[in-house]
């Protein structure tokens, strides 16, 4: 008869929903190198449970092609912030549970640093996204001023596509081209 199958077997074989085994490669190697803890759990998650693992690759991959373009000291200002956060909540955990009067004091101002750390960290990594959206606006204006200049070539083309019958208006205005 048929054999059993479990959720696993109705998955695709590979790394993961559109990552490589290069691809994978890479992310491993990369966790290895600046976050040893986050591989050590994906390479767990691979023996435990391969249907989940594929699933965190791919969140993995997705969330490591946006880090590893930005520069070292953005890259060093996120991994601050997610550390610092997670300190954070851990001494404000050890404060609420603390009676001595001198531990709360004591624990209180640590978790006033770290949110300051965390403060700092953000703002770092606010700026560099800053600084991204103000260049994509630039290369935006410049694409709208260029496609301005070429307003009478766009129509033509438009209006040849048309009486062609070469497409079709799409939602956007555009022609949809065969």
């Amino acid at each position: 008869g048929p054999e059993p199958r479990d959720a696993n077997s109705r998955l695709p074989k590979g790394p993961g929903p559109g990552v490589t085994d290069q691809q994978e490669a890479e992310l491993l190697r990369a966790l290895e190198d600046k976050r040893p803890d986050e591989a050590r759990d994906l390479k767990r998650l691979k023996e435990e449970s391969p249907r989940e693992y594929r699933l965190a690759l791919a969140a993995a991959w997705k969330a490591y092609q946006f880090w590893k373009d930005m520069p070292s000291d953005v890259q060093k200002a996120h991994e601050t912030l997610v550390r610092v956060k997670v300190e954070a909540w851990r001494a404000s955990r050890l404060y609420l549970a603390a009676t001595d009067p001198t531990q709360k004091e004591k624990l209180r101002s640590q978790v006033q640093d770290l949110l300051g750390q965390e403060f700092d960290a953000d703002q770092i990594i606010r700026e560099y996204r800053l600084n991204q959206l103000e260049e994509q606006l630039k290369r935006l204006r410049n694409e709208l001023k260029e496609r301005a200049d070429r307003r009478s070539q766009v129509i033509d083309q438009s209006l040849a596509d048309l009486l062609a019958a070469k497409g079709r208006p799409r939602a956007d205005g555009e022609m949809r081209r065969p």
